[in-house]
Parts: structure tokens; sequence; C-alpha cells
């Protein structure tokens, strides 16, 4: 690879010029490199729907003249399209042997926030105006002296990697190993992600309740303090609301419309009751990428408020940063594991590591990929077979670093996993708050369950023995437990009847769950005089003796564990202590059995397409348990989400987390509505003249009806189910007529719910058709969405073992369980769904319900009156879809003109 001041060395810069997306450009700059100053040699621009078609001759030109040279290529990463030319150019792009500057950057510095060329300036301080060649070369050069000064340590294992890399990467690295003077540059620490403490980019004085309420009534003082900020109605009720909570040590049911500005309208409030009241606060999220969120966006719009100095920490589980003792494993075997992992992904770790203070893994987007599983699964920490204070790199551990900094902290950021793994645990991981924040609390009671619930795979169990009395297991096993008194004696022969046993019982339930899994359900319930139930106690009651046995041994190891050469054993160590863990988990399971399937929780079976049985064991009364064991942490509690209410009010919700007076709990209740004209974006439509989703024709007529709107208006269309078996049933006749339907994006159980929004998002006119994970928590604001189909009311599956046995306890209380189960569960997760569509002020859209019973049937009324906007009922298919499609184009011809 020539020098970047070498003649004739080419720069490619591929972006998009638009003023709004139904009118974007691809623009592809070429420039020469000429003693380092660049000069522009020629420029190809592509509308992405040409009313004249671009000359594909003129394109091969562009691209033929660029063989054989060699430079750099930096792409704007939202090239992909469906247009035929774009795609054309896409391959050209990446046949090209030129080096990809975007990748060279996120290796370097993986914890840059930047998507395009100006966010790189802004991010190394090049001067605002500088042309884009020059911006550009200046880019190359900052690479050049990033890699120049790695250290030895760093640079040796990068340069095996680098061979693994297309020709033009290893030429560049043997270029940029030649001795050369640096280039002086600076990075903006606001321009840099670190997931380990925010207090560095803090930078107000003071922040009291009181400056809050003063500053939330007057949007010209918010302008000034928010970066961005645009005022959102309603947002200063909801600051005021988890003020008045804060302050007055109670709890709060805050239900606030999307628009409403949630994160900073509770981030605000929390700081300054820390900062008034020198408390701490926990803020927790249901998933990890809505706690980044939190912590690499929201925290940094409102940077210059926060009091100077003040300790904001982000916490995870420990499977989320990097193992020390894995990684040092990882760098040894480094020739190895060439070929079986992406160089590039093994170069991006090596460089990261070196880099990173948090150890974070999503600190970087590198290792976001399907194909960094096999990677990550060498390097994280497992929290079943993690050394802790055993490892030789305990006090560098990242995990550990990040709890110590947690406890030192104000605010400490975490998710409901981690939440509940120290509530149902040990309970010293998160420490001790005065106040508590539950983002997205309408899924609180569904994480508690999976939390409390307790599981027996039986023939993982049975493989989990098998584990400890193989080689390396039993090698380590007699340093750590000794044997002097003969505690291995026979432990062998005792396992594998064990093991036998297991397997045996695995058929057994097999036979027995086979007829019984009727109906699509493959949670079968098991209770207290069920044969399923006796086969599980007769496994306890005539080989406890030998269960504790094993146990006794388990044990003894983890408290000899020290005893053992962690260096000589490091992986054959982790593995038996994670295998350690989870037999002991396993027997006490075991141990429960005779006593569950009773009025206080719900036990059921499941065979995997494996043939392995698990037998699943969680409370009934979640709420109780919450109010007992998790409010009673905090002196004040904040439940938020943008649907908690079920039928106009917040009884449902209430009951259901255990927010009740008769539990100790008498919650404030504030429900925050729309922001936005939804009476004006909004179009919400129910086909009335479509058979019940029970119908053997109603899956025909509505395939029909989404063909139908495809042709009327092909926009982005999100179908929402409630079964896989419904999505396959939809996707099979749309997916045999591409040239009709288009490009049809369908959710299977091995489908990753981001991998398919992503492709969703870079298609721009699919449709995408998924059940569960899509029903909330996904964002597809503006043109990303503009049409969504509700194919069945989002009722829960009638013969699910949980829900057979709320209805049972519900009848026992003299209750209709439809009406205080069902119905309510279920209006609250179609408002979920209706919240996907609307997500700006300036978005707009159409929803077409096309479960009829919601017209035909008395519960009807209550989802109609939950809707948030008058719902059009269509009784004839043409009248709908025409309206529809005339209202669709009159929003998008309206949006082009504005």
């Amino acid at each position: 690879m020539p020098s970047a001041s070498r003649d004739d060395a080419v720069l490619l810069w591929c972006d998009l010029k638009a003023a709004r997306a139904s009118n974007r450009l691809l623009s592809i700059e070429r420039f020469r490199l000429v003693d380092g100053q660049p000069q522009i040699v020629d420029t190809l621009i592509v509308p992405e729907k040409p009313e004249v078609p671009v000359s594909t001759a003129r394109t091969d030109k562009f691209f033929l003249d660029l063989q054989g040279g060699s430079g750099y290529l930096l792409r704007n990463r939202e090239l992909l399209t469906t247009d035929r030319e774009w795609l054309r150019i896409d391959g050209f792009l990446g046949s090209l042997p030129l080096v990809d500057l975007s990748f060279l950057l996120r290796l370097f510095f993986p914890t840059i926030i930047a998507a395009e060329l100006r966010d790189y300036e802004a991010a190394f301080r090049i001067a605002a105006g500088t042309p884009p060649p020059a911006a550009l070369a200046r880019l190359v050069e900052i690479i050049a002296t990033r890699a120049r000064e790695l250290p030895t340590a760093v640079a040796r294992p990068l340069r095996t990697v680098f061979r693994g890399l297309p020709q033009q990467y290893q030429a560049w690295w043997e270029h940029v190993g030649k001795p050369a003077a640096p280039v002086e540059y600076e990075i903006d620490p606001a321009a840099q992600i670190s997931l380990d403490r925010f207090e560095n980019l803090t930078s107000g004085a003071s922040l009291t309740a009181n400056d809050l309420l003063l500053l939330f009534a007057d949007d010209n003082r918010l302008r000034q303090a928010i970066d961005g900020y645009e005022p959102r109605k309603g947002q200063a009720k909801y600051v005021e609301a988890v003020l008045k909570t804060l302050e007055q040590r109670t709890a709060l049911l805050l239900e606030a419309a999307t628009g409403t500005g949630k994160s900073i309208g509770y981030l605000l409030p929390t700081i300054a009751a820390c900062h008034e009241h020198d408390a701490r606060a926990v803020i927790v999220t249901r998933t990890k990428s809505l706690q980044e969120q939190l912590f690499r966006s929201d925290l940094r719009k409102i940077r210059s408020l926060i009091p100077d100095g003040f300790r904001i920490s982000l916490l995870k589980g420990l499977a989320n940063y990097l193992c020390l003792l894995k990684y040092k494993i990882f760098i040894s075997d480094l020739a190895e594991l060439m070929g079986r992992i992406p160089a590039e992904l093994m170069a991006a770790l090596i460089v990261w590591e070196h880099f990173t203070e948090s150890g974070d893994l999503t600190e970087t987007e590198i290792f976001d990929q399907p194909d960094s599983e096999q990677l990550l699964a060498k390097i994280t920490l497992d929290e079943g077979a993690c050394l802790g204070k055993d490892c030789q790199f305990y006090n560098d551990c990242y995990a550990f670093r990040a709890r110590k900094n947690a406890a030192r902290s104000s605010a400490v950021i975490t998710n409901y996993a981690l939440l509940f793994s120290d509530l149902v645990g040990s309970g010293d991981i998160l420490g001790r708050f005065a106040y508590a924040i539950f983002d997205e609390a309408h899924r609180l009671e569904n994480e508690a369950i999976n939390a409390f619930a307790e599981s027996l795979p039986l023939l993982v169990f049975a493989r989990s023995l098998e584990r400890l009395t193989d080689e390396k297991s039993m090698v380590i096993l007699r340093q750590a437990v000794g044997d002097d008194d003969g505690d291995l004696l026979g432990f062998t022969n005792l396992v594998n009847r064990l093991h036998a046993r297991l397997i045996l019982t695995a058929e057994a339930m097999r036979r027995e769950l086979k007829p019984r899994a009727t109906g699509g359900q493959d949670r079968v319930r098991i209770k207290s005089e069920d044969p399923l139930h006796d086969l599980l106690c007769d496994l306890w009651l005539t080989e406890h003796f030998q269960f504790q046995q094993v146990r006794d041994i388990a044990i003894k190891f983890q408290q000899g564990a020290s005893a053992v050469n962690a260096e000589d054993h490091a992986e054959a160590l982790t593995l038996l202590r994670r295998t350690t863990n989870a037999v002991l988990k396993y027997i006490a399971f075991l141990e429960r059995v005779p006593k569950s399937g009773t009025a206080n929780d719900v036990m059921w079976a499941t065979v995997l397409d494996s043939g392995d049985v698990w037998v699943t064991i969680a409370p009934l009364k979640v709420g109780e348990l919450m109010a007992q064991r998790l409010y009673a942490r905090y002196d004040a509690v904040v439940m938020t989400s943008a649907t908690l209410d079920s039928e106009d009010n917040f009884e449902w919700i209430a009951r259901r987390l255990g927010l009740t007076e008769e539990l100790g709990h008498q919650p404030y209740r504030v429900k925050i509505r729309s922001p936005f004209p939804l009476h004006e974006q909004l179009r919400l439509v129910l086909a009335r003249y479509l058979p019940p989703p029970t119908a053997p024709e109603y899956t025909p007529r509505l395939v029909n009806l989404i063909m139908r709107f495809r042709s009327a208006a092909k926009l982005p269309t999100l179908v929402l189910c409630t079964s896989y078996r419904m999505v396959d049933e939809i996707a099979r006749p749309l997916l045999a007529e591409p040239a009709r339907a288009g490009d049809v994006l369908v959710q299977t159980p091995e489908t990753l719910p981001q991998t398919l929004l992503n492709r969703f998002k870079q298609l721009r006119n699919a449709i995408l058709i998924g059940t569960e994970s899509f029903w909330e928590g996904i964002d597809l604001p503006d043109e990303l969405l503009r049409l969504l189909f509700i194919t069945r009311l989002p009722f829960a599956v009638p013969d699910d073992p949980l829900e057979l046995a709320r209805q049972e306890l519900a009848e026992q209380h003299g209750e209709n369980p439809f009406m205080t189960i069902s119905l309510p569960q279920a209006v609250l997760k179609y408002r979920q769904g209706l919240g996907r569509m609307i997500r700006s002020a300036t978005d707009w859209g159409a929803v077409i319900i096309t479960d009829s019973r919601m017209a035909r049937k008395s519960y009807g009324q209550i989802l109609v009156a939950a809707s948030p906007v008058d719902v059009h009922v269509a009784d004839n298919e043409g009248l709908l879809v025409t309206e529809t499609a005339a209202w669709l184009r009159q929003k998008r011809d309206t949006e082009i003109s504005a």
C-alpha cells in the first residue's frame, strides 16, 4: 500500500445527500492524493429512484478507472438499499482493493461514537468547514499515527491477525510499521463512550428540586441547558410527579405516552434528589440496550445540568465483561484460532482491550455481529464459572471493578436481569439505595416470574453429572477435595447410577407428555397428584441419599478450589465450577419437588426439540414476593412506562405488581397522554367484515388484504401475530409471490429480532411478520414504518399453565377470570402494539385490525375505548383499502411538499 503522500493514491468518499428520505442521492467522489494534498478527479451521483435511469456505462467507466488503484474508501453506513443500480454499485464498492477507512477507524478508535465523516471531524476536532478530501487525508494520518503508537504487546499479536485480512490491509500494516513522523491529534471526550463512569463529563454547579421546577417552567432555559431540546408537552408534569414521589418517599405508577421524554423526565429528578439529600438511586431498564441509551445518549444531553463530579455508573451481569484470564488464554492460542474466528474481530478485540477502561463488550459495536458469538464465548465471564477472588486477575477484573465503581456511585443504571439475580442471590451486588426507578414497568411482573422461577432440564442434568467424572474433572476434584477420607471412592459408579435414572425419568416423562401436549401448547401443567409429579417425586425419594453425596462433593470442591493451580487448569477449572454450580441448583430443585404444585406455585413441563424435558416451578403470587422482598429495599419507588393502565385505571397493574394497600403500598397514580396530535397522524381501521381468526378462511383473506395494500401503497409494513404458527401461515403465501409482495422478513424462533429489525430498516419498503418481541420495545419512527396489521387480539394462550393457575385463583376469590385476568392483560398488550406506530411529532401511519371479534364481542368495546384515536369500522374490503391507501398517499404527498 503506497503512503498517503504518494502520487495517485485514491480517496473515495461515498455519501448520501438528500433533503429527505424520499429523494436520496448516492454521491461517490474520487480524489487523488498528490504529496499529501487531495485533488478532485471524478464524481458519480445516482438518485435512489431516478425518473431517467442512470447510464450503466457511466457507472461502469467510473469503477473501471478505479481498478488496480490503491488507497482509501469511506462509506456512509446507510448505503444499503433495494434499488437495482445502488445494489450494483454496492457490489463494485465491496470488490475494490481499497482500505476501508470506516473499518480502520472503528478498529483503532473503538469507543468513538461516529457514523459519518462529519462525526469523525467533530471527534478529532478537525476544523469546521474543512473540505471532505482534506478531512479524509487527515483521518488517514491520524489512523497511521495511532497504529504506530501501539505498544509491542499489542502490535505483536495484531501483526499476526492482520495476516488473515485481505491483502490491502496486510500491505497497509507493513507500511505503517515503517518509521514516520507522528501527527498530533486530539479526541473530544464527549465523542467517546466509556461505560465505566460518567462523572468526567458533568459540569453543572448544583441541582435541587426547586432548580428543576423553575427550569421546566421556562422552555428557553431548557433549550439553553439541554443540547437539542424540543419542548415536550407533559414533561414538566412528569418531572413534578417523580420529584414529589422521591421527596415524600412513597411509590408512583406513572404512565407517559411516547414523546413525553420519559428518560430525561426521571433522570433529572433522580439526580437532583440524590444530590440534594446525599442519597443513592438505582435506575432499572428491561434491556441492556436501553441501559446504554441512557448512558450513551440521554445523560450526555443533560450533562451541563448534572453537578460536577456527580458519579453515575453502568452495571451489568458478569457475562457482559471481558474476562482477563480467558483473554490471556485467547492470546496464547492466537495462531490456532486464525481461520476459525474472523480476523477483523480478533484484531478489534486486541486493540479494544488495550484502550478500554470498562471491559464492557458493548462499549464498541464491533462485537455486535452474528459471527462474533464464537469469539465472545472464548473471552467473556461466566456467572457459574467465575473464579472470583481466587482468580489471579481479580484485582484488575473489569466486572468486579464495575461493581466497586457502582458501590461508590450516587446513581447506578442496571437491568432487570441483574436486579433480580441480586435479589434471589446473595444480595451483595447492587448494595443499598434510597430510590428506585423502574422503566418499562409493564414488564416487571414477567421479569420477576422469570427470576423467581426455577427450572430443571433432566438431560442437561444428566450430562452435567457425567462431566463431573471425566478425566480432567477428576484430576481437579482430587486436588480440591483431597480424597484422604475416601470421598471420591466409588464416585464414578455413583454418578453413573444417577445419570441412568435421570435418562429413564426423562423417557418416562416424554411418554406421558406426548398425548397431553395438544393444540400447539408445549407447556403441560403438573399438579401435585399428577403422574408426572409422581415420577419426579419417585426420582428424589429413591435416590435422595445418592444426590446428597454428590452435593457434598460439589460443595467440597468449591470450598477447596483455591488449592487448584488455576494457570495449569484454567479452562477445565472454570468449566468444573460452572458444572458444580448447575448440579447444586438441580439437586435443590429436585428436593423441592415433593412440596410443589400447590396453591402458592405452578409447575409445568416442556419437551424440547432436542428431546430434553424441562420442568419449571414458578411462584403464582409474584406481586406479594416483590412487595416483601423488592420494594422493601427502597424508600421511594417509581414505576413508569408508556402503558400501565388497562381499562383507564391502574387497578389491574397495581395488583399484579403488589402495589396495593393490603401489601403496605398505596402509590400515586399519574397518566400523561400523548403530546402528539394523534387524530391527525394515525388512522385506525377495524375490518369487521372478516371472519374470526379461528375460521379456516381467515388467513387466506388476511393475506389477500395485505397483498391489496402492497399494490395500492407499497410502504414499510409490520404484521403483528400472536404465535409462530400464525407467522408461518401468513408468510408462506406472501413469500410465494415476491413480485407482488416485495421483500418479506419472517421471524422464527431462531431469528435475532435486532437482526430482522436492522434489515427491515435497510430495505425501507419491506413487510416484517413477527410475534411476541415485536409487540413492544421496538422503535421505528417516521418513514421506517407506515402500515401496521394487528392480526389477532393479544389474549394469552388459554391453556398456558401460568394462565390456568391464575384463573383458578381468581375463581376461588369469586371473580370472573376473563374480566379480571385475561382482558386487562390483552388491553395492555394491544396498547403496546399500537404504540409501535407513532413515535415522533412528524410521524404518520395506519393500523389495520383484522380480528373482527373486536367489533362483534361485548368485550370489544373495552378495547375500542382503550384506543388512542377513533376506530373506523370497515364492512367492505374495497373501501377499506381505497380509503386507507388514499389517506396514506395524501400524508406522503403533504410530507414531500412541505
